[in-house]
């Protein structure tokens, strides 16, 4: 028998992929992204809002943690309790599932992580049941919330960009698209969801990657030759709200929704293909979103692009005096700076 010890286990035969011997296949790639319990039977009826993360032990390993139920361990003490072994036991299991041999020699077992997940094994985003195409009061309550035009609200929603519906029992405004691949939910009243203390949710099963509003609802999509690409849901009807008020009808707006995305959906980079694509990204204090639109913009010119460029809001002002930062900002720019932001967006 293998005399590894646990740290050299853990080394060759990672937490995850354990966790995916044992079928749970839609697991994160990072921290900080909360997943299903891996133990519903603890949840009275499922653990229906995710409550379960990835951390890094003491000893410098993944565990998991389910801040719900309170279930927290490794890939031995996850195989414990589903075989109902001991540890010793639980040791020679994760040795079978990584491959490893007589003597501790191995093949990597890495391998199955990057088994392609099968048609059927995905799951589509959970809409609300009451999702629709909102109201003039929903659109007239959106613009108010965010300083838009009504009729760019409404423009958003004919080409099925934005909907409204209800999410953890409040009236909210969605942002998806025709691929219905992800959609993003913020409360009308522009308040934090109770649950995470944030001002979007992301709806169960979607796929951040895909830069949202790339496949609107329109019979011709390729004949917008422009595309306005921001950050976020806020900045994506901000880019309706400057297309109306600026009367730029050939240009797409289009948001990926957080700067944590490192790659863009692979079925949706041959879209920005010949495409003039305008990246606006948010000025954080920490460089991060300029960074994460570098990272865009060498995926988007390698997908044959016709250009990629930037924008930049620097020396824009708000009317409060606060300093502009991103494209929902601008709306309420001070009247000084209108002329120039309107130079840049052309």
């Amino acid at each position: 028998m293998n005399n590894l010890s646990i740290q050299e286990l853990k080394e060759l035969v990672p937490l995850q992929a354990v966790l995916y011997h044992y079928g749970h296949t839609d697991l994160p790639e990072r921290n900080g992204k909360y997943f299903t319990c891996l133990f519903p039977e603890n949840h009275a009826r499922g653990d229906q809002d995710p409550s379960c993360n990835f951390y890094t032990g003491s000893d410098g390993f993944p565990r998991y943690k389910c801040f719900s139920c309170g279930e927290n361990g490794d890939q031995f003490s996850f195989v414990e309790r589903q075989e109902g072994v001991n540890v010793s036991e639980a040791k020679k299991i994760v040795a079978r599932i990584g491959g490893i041999t007589e003597g501790g020699t191995y093949t990597a077992p890495q391998k199955q992580l990057k088994r392609p997940v099968k048609p059927e094994e995905k799951k589509p985003v959970q809409f609300p049941s009451d999702l629709n195409r909102g109201t003039e009061t929903d659109w007239k309550a959106l613009g108010e919330l965010r300083h838009l035009d009504p009729q760019a609200v409404n423009l958003a929603t004919e080409l099925g960009v934005l909907k409204f519906g209800t999410h953890r029992g409040f009236p909210c405004w969605i942002v998806t698209d025709q691929s219905r691949i992800v959609a993003e939910a913020r409360r009308l009243d522009g308040k934090l969801f109770p649950h995470s203390g944030k001002k979007c949710d992301t709806l169960r099963n979607s796929k951040k990657s895909w830069p949202v509003g790339i496949q609107p609802r329109h019979r011709t999509p390729e004949n917008f030759q422009k595309i306005i690409l921001v950050e976020g849901s806020a900045d994506l009807i901000a880019a309706y709200h400057f297309n109306h008020v600026f009367l730029k009808m050939d240009a797409l707006p289009v948001a990926m929704l957080g700067r944590q995305c490192k790659n863009i959906h692979p079925d949706a980079l041959p879209l920005f293909k010949g495409r003039y694509v305008r990246i606006m990204p948010h000025a954080d204090e920490d460089g991060g979103g300029m960074e994460a639109a570098e990272r865009w913009a060498e995926q988007i010119g390698e997908a044959g692009a016709k250009s990629v460029r930037g924008f930049d809001f620097s020396g824009l002002t708000r009317k409060d005096g606060k300093t502009v930062s991103d494209l929902n900002d601008c709306t309420v720019i001070r009247p000084e700076d209108e002329s120039e932001l309107e130079g840049l967006l052309r």
